[in-house]
């Protein structure tokens, strides 16, 4: 169902299909929540806004891919789709607040090295995760990394130095279990 006034994708179903002729620039918010036959492994180009819930408990969704010219995401776009592997940002450089949290099978983030910012417990709950990041990032708020470790461990690789890893501004909060975390900088 989409409203034609300012091309919003209001609901979907496991069996939609969301147009490329630029007649949807907006995914609603729960637009395709439990929705769990809906499987498209990308968005097409036209989409700019993602609202909250938008795929929320989407157990069909394997990979997907982001549109390249997205303006917002709001937070919780993916929450608890449980069977999403992998995710291509596109180049989007904010993970917003829940976005993947408790995305339990997701193992990998394309894309990634534009990220500048992690909001709140972004991948809370990711126990499948290995994440690659890049001096580009800038900040990482509150438990963004809560429970992502596996096997007593978690990996961040991360494409710069020690001292870049550092100057990341993290919220003091940025990872409630760091001790399971191991972050691999260029320099060790």
């Amino acid at each position: 169902l989409v409203d034609l006034r300012d091309k919003r994708l209001v609901w979907g179903c496991d069996t939609s299909v969301i147009p490329e002729d630029g007649s949807v620039e907006i995914i609603g918010v729960s637009a395709f929540m439990n929705a769990d036959g809906f499987s498209a492994t990308y968005l097409p180009e036209g989409i700019k806004v993602i609202y909250p819930l938008a795929f929320d408990r989407c157990d069909g969704l394997v990979t997907k891919r982001l549109p390249s010219i997205v303006e917002k995401i709001y937070g919780s776009t993916f929450t608890m789709c449980e069977n999403l592997e992998s995710v291509d940002l596109n180049g989007y450089t904010e993970i917003p607040s829940t976005m993947f949290q408790a995305c339990s099978s997701l193992k990998e983030i394309k894309g990634s090295e534009k990220i500048t910012y992690i909001d709140t417990l972004a991948f809370q709950g990711c126990t499948s995760l290995t994440i690659n990041l890049s001096p580009a990032l800038e900040k990482i708020d509150e438990y963004a990394f809560a429970f992502l470790y596996r096997n007593g461990e978690a990996v961040i690789n991360f494409a710069g130095t020690m001292a870049e890893w550092n100057a990341i501004e993290k919220a003091e909060n940025w990872n409630p279990s760091s001790s399971y975390i191991t972050v691999n900088c260029t320099d060790g």
